[in-house]
């Protein structure tokens, strides 16, 4: 029987998950150390139908039990991963649905502010207005109709004869039918 390479002290080439070549484990006296390793060697004992066949049955049914519980184990995850996309899918709807929302309050908003501003200015120019007037109370002491026969339709009215209070409103009131 040719002596076996992984029970010599030295170290063996391996061939990784990826297809690379390594020279890293360093063999001992026992081959369960190093479970997916075989030397290759004719004769060897690790080579199959020689006395390293029941070890080599047992590893091989860990490996498919392993392989077995990685797979329940990958759908579990898939299945999650699966009810994670229903519910981004679901959340990506209502963040749609806000954002659509959202830009419809922006403009409403907008508008909203033009008017308050075009209100704002309504309602400053009203109260000039009112303080303008409050300045010019008038104050009357007497007025009357003119005596003359009553208008025809269609013609101005009659005019008034009046007698204010102070002689200055005599003048603003003047210069407001002139203007008019």
């Amino acid at each position: 029987m040719v002596p076996c390479r992984l029970r010599c002290g030295t170290a063996p080439t391996v061939r990784d998950i990826a297809g690379e070549y390594h020279s890293t484990i360093h063999c001992t006296s026992d081959v369960a150390t190093v479970p997916d390793t075989v030397c290759g060697t004719r004769g060897c004992s690790c080579a199959p139908g020689t006395a390293g066949e029941p070890l080599r049955a047992e590893l091989l049914a860990a490996i498919q039990g392993s392989t077995v519980a990685l797979k329940g184990r990958i759908e579990t995850v898939a299945m999650e991963v699966n009810l994670l996309w229903v519910d981004l899918r679901k959340v990506s709807e209502k963040v749609k649905v806000a954002e659509g929302s959202i830009v419809e309050m922006q403009t409403e908003v907008g508008s909203l502010r033009k008017q308050t501003v075009q209100i704002n200015s309504t309602v400053g120019r009203l109260e000039a207005r009112l303080e303008d007037a409050e300045g010019r109370v008038f104050v009357v002491e007497r007025a009357h109709k003119a005596l003359v026969a009553p208008p025809r339709p269609g013609t101005p009215q009659r005019a008034i004869i009046a007698r204010l209070l102070n002689y200055k409103d005599r003048y603003c009131i003047l210069r407001a039918a002139q203007e008019s």
